[in-house]
């Protein structure tokens, strides 16, 4: 579980710069992948723990909320929201 979220993790932050390059001055904490990739890191700090253990459930929930909210945020085109919903599949699927 922990190489997905680590994926969904990049996929964040390679949206996140996208948006930045075209628009370097809004405020980085009123983005919402600012808030989406915390979560995700959150979940990825949890993945390492045993399989099995509260901790990595927890992971799992975590990251799935996190890719809903990303596959709802996504703005640059729906073949982008198809990748964030394979990435919440191969999360949720790994529990």
């Amino acid at each position: 579980m922990a190489i997905s979220i680590r994926d969904a993790l990049g996929l964040v932050r390679l949206l996140y710069a996208a948006r930045r390059a075209q628009d370097p001055t809004p405020d980085p904490t009123s983005d919402p992948l600012v808030a989406i990739g915390r979560e995700l890191h959150a979940a990825l700090d949890l993945a390492h723990h045993e399989v099995g253990s509260l901790g990595h459930r927890a992971a799992g929930d975590r990251a799935s909320r996190a890719l809903g909210r990303l596959a709802a945020e996504v703005t640059m085109g729906d073949d982008l929201a198809h990748v964030a919903r394979v990435a919440l599949g191969r999360v949720t699927a790994a529990r």
